[in-house]
């Protein structure tokens, strides 16, 4: 088994370079990795006690995880790391602060929907 498993993370990098043409810069710190990704939203709903509801908005990147590697060490997102994209910084958030601000996107941890809000524009 081990052996599909290898072929298919071969595979979905050779498919990311072809599909997932967006440019960004992922930053922990003072340390960066350029990576590729496709880019999407996230948009939720909560009601809190007394009717109140809450709504959510983010911007996706969607990253393959073997390519966060900083500094040598593979990485999963993280609160408050950084990403740019477009001439724009992002920052690296949940709607819960007790949430993920990334998800599993398909099985198993092959790639990360990171979940950011716009943090500024240097346009």
């Amino acid at each position: 088994m081990p052996g599909i498993f290898a072929n298919l993370t071969t595979w979905i990098d050779q498919r990311q370079k072809e599909c997932w043409p967006e440019s960004i810069t992922y930053q922990r710190g003072s340390s960066t990795v350029a990576l590729t990704a496709t880019i999407g939203t996230t948009d939720s709903e909560r009601a809190e006690a007394g009717g109140v509801v809450f709504s959510f908005n983010s911007i996706d990147f969607l990253v393959l995880s073997s390519q966060l590697v900083i500094d040598g060490i593979t990485i999963t997102p993280q609160r408050g790391d950084l990403i740019t994209w477009d001439s724009r910084v992002y920052v690296v958030t949940s709607e819960n602060s007790g949430e993920k601000p990334y998800a599993d996107s398909g099985p198993g941890p092959t790639v990360f929907r990171i979940h950011a809000k716009l943090q500024r524009d240097n346009a």
